[in-house]
């Protein structure tokens, strides 16, 4: 499964980040980040057609001191599957 959608992520010490689509979510824990990036997904024209959204959030690497990126931020990288509910998704009949 190829992503349609490469999002950054980042940690502040605090709050996870992720951004796209000139949107930032923040959230204290990736489960209530994957949430937001859901809703947002459902609302946006392009993908709202589609039955399932593939999203890769990337860790920033950027993000970390030098002396720490040795310590395999790839961990943070991973495929997020978005299940879009039916009511998003457009149908053959009300297309024309």
């Amino acid at each position: 499964m190829a992503p349609e959608i490469d999002i950054p992520l980042s940690f502040d010490g605090t709050h996870w980040l992720a951004g796209f689509n000139e949107n930032l979510f923040r959230a204290s824990d990736l489960t209530q980040l994957e949430k937001y990036i859901s809703e947002a997904i459902c609302h946006i024209p392009s993908y709202t057609d589609k039955p399932i959204v593939n999203i890769r959030l990337v860790f920033d690497n950027d993000s970390l001191p030098v002396w720490l990126r040795q310590y395999h931020s790839h961990y943070f990288n991973y495929l997020l599957i978005v299940r879009l509910p039916v009511s998003s998704q457009t149908t053959m009949a009300s297309r024309y």
